[in-house]
């Protein structure tokens, strides 16, 4: 069976570099644009991006070329960095149609997920969206308010226990992953994963979605050829292939799979019991979601809301627990505004939980998250591939190669497009000169005219954050209010204060931290101090 994954792997290969001398070999208007130059002809540059220890450093480099820029894959093949405003708009709104995501990420994301939004396309992920939208309205969301909070107090608690009375260090990205889990299980399916339990009454789950981006992060030369992968034989067959596979990543990788499918179906299990039985007041997501497809021919297969589970628990897990994080890290290195949020919080929770509304309210607050996902956002960068020829509009012209001033890219079918949300958040032409720097107090004056005139076709503030168009992250409204709500709770309890340890954050599909950069454990150590006791 060994030799058999061997001559898969080699066929996916050669199939793939027939592809890609076949794109070599001819011209393309691509080569009119400038771009860093590649350090090798067999590897390229755009691996640089994706390295997980020095990607950042080289978004920075390449962001240098220009709002857009040729970068070189393998053997040669081109491939386009962009992070201007029009562009953009162009790519993720007005021909979203034509710009889809790459297939070998739609493979990658069926065999992670199974058929849920992030692997669909056409006709199914548009019904999916339109299903799905209703759980995530701002009347449905508000309702979650109680379970956030439920979630807030055993974090809390759950803390204070660890501390013991004294101050120490806490890995918070333990605990934020931790309260992101038990988050996605009240408020999305009404039940809890046990995340704050000491030791083996922890739902396995958890690990699981800490464990999936390093793990994915560390296959990245294996994910261009699961387009290739997933043509071959029966689902069993690519199963058993998996399984005899010599390698301890693609191992791991296979059990946190296995781990969110166990999970979701039986999630969806009790769920369809509970609705049997009469539930009519469940105020989760999922109940919400089976109650309106028991009256509603349109709905989703079995397959497919094992699938959305799936992806569920991964966005509302993964994303909000890092970035919940990489907030307590800069409160932990900026105390002047620790201090000024824990004040404001403070004077709205002196006879209780914030409300809901008020709590959106809060102009601190809100600068704070508006910055930090500014700043640093959790998935650094999106992909995508035009289906066919097209032309991308600039707002901000180009000088190409031959002198020329572009304000428009002609872009072939089949190129790979880089969509830079890191450095299109960071884009001094927008956000002027100061924009690498992490300042929330510029959320609390109108912006300036470049950021509006600018148009980026965000869903979020201006910002690129969670994308747009109909591969938008459904979920941003979610994440904000349980993280909004967890600092609340946390900033009036504890003051937060950096370690000795080297925080590195690590490029990835999401970005996660390491104490050390030969560390290869997710995790982020604090030092904290109760400063109210339970």
């Amino acid at each position: 069976m060994f030799f058999v994954i061997l001559i898969v792997l080699l066929a996916s290969v050669i199939w793939k570099i027939r592809d890609i001398a076949r794109y070599y070999l001819a011209t393309s208007p691509l080569d009119n644009i400038p771009g860093p130059k590649s350090p090798s002809f067999w590897a390229g540059n755009i691996g640089l991006l994706f390295d997980s220890k020095q990607g950042f450093k080289h978004h920075e480099e390449v962001s240098k070329y220009g709002p857009v820029s040729r970068i070189s894959g393998p053997c040669g093949t081109r491939a386009l960095y962009i992070y201007d405003p029009a562009a953009l708009r162009s790519i993720l709104l007005d021909n979203q149609s034509i710009f889809d995501h790459a297939p070998w990420i739609l493979a990658r994301n069926q065999i992670l997920f199974g058929p849920s939004v992030f692997s669909t396309v056409g006709e199914q992920h548009r019904r999916q969206r339109r299903l799905l939208n209703p759980a995530f309205a701002a009347q449905s969301l508000k309702r979650l308010t109680p379970l956030f909070y439920e979630v807030a107090h055993q974090l809390r608690k759950g803390m204070a226990a660890e501390l013991n009375g004294r101050a120490g260090e806490l890995d918070i990205l333990l605990w934020s992953a931790r309260a992101a889990v038990e988050g996605i299980a009240h408020g999305g399916f009404g039940q809890s994963f046990n995340s704050f339990a000491k030791t083996t009454d922890v739902h396995p789950i958890g690990k699981a979605l800490k464990d999936l981006v390093p793990a994915l992060t560390k296959l990245n030369m294996f994910q261009p050829i699961v387009t290739y992968f997933n043509q071959m034989g029966s689902g069993a067959f690519r199963r058993r292939l998996v399984e005899m596979a010599p390698f301890e990543n693609i191992q791991r990788m296979r059990w946190v799979v296995d781990t969110m499918v166990e999970t979701s179906t039986g999630i969806l299990r009790r769920k369809l019991e509970d609705l049997r039985g009469g539930d009519t007041c469940s105020t989760d997501m999922l109940s919400g979601l089976l109650r309106r497809d028991q009256k509603s021919k349109d709905d989703f297969s079995e397959e497919e809301l094992v699938a959305q589970i799936s992806s569920m628990l991964f966005g509302g897990a993964d994303t909000t627990s890092n970035a919940m994080a990489r907030i307590l890290q800069l409160l932990a290195e900026h105390p002047d505004a620790q201090d000024k949020l824990r004040a404001e919080l403070s004077a709205e929770s002196e006879t209780g939980d914030i409300p809901h509304d008020r709590l959106l309210e809060l102009p601190y607050l809100d600068a704070i998250c508006r910055e930090t996902l500014r700043l640093y956002p959790p998935a650094p960068m999106a992909l995508r591939e035009p289906s066919a020829d097209t032309t991308l509009p600039l707002l901000h012209p180009i000088v190409a190669l031959d002198g020329q001033l572009m304000d428009s890219v002609p872009l072939p079918k089949g190129t790979m497009i880089m969509i830079s949300i890191l450095s299109c958040n960071r884009n001094e032409a927008i956000w002027g000169e100061d924009a690498l720097e992490w300042k929330p107090e510029r959320w609390l004056s109108p912006l300036p005219d470049t950021v509006t005139e600018a148009r980026v076709p965000g869903v979020y503030s201006n910002l690129l954050t969670f994308l747009a168009g109909s591969r938008s992250c459904i979920g941003f409204s979610f994440s904000q209010l349980e993280m909004k709500i967890l600092l609340s709770i946390l900033l009036t309890a504890f003051k937060f204060a950096p370690t000795e340890h080297k925080i590195i954050w690590n490029m990835g599909a999401v970005n996660f931290p390491t104490s050390d950069i030969f560390d290869k454990s997710a995790r982020l150590p604090l030092q904290i101090e109760i400063i109210r006791p339970s």
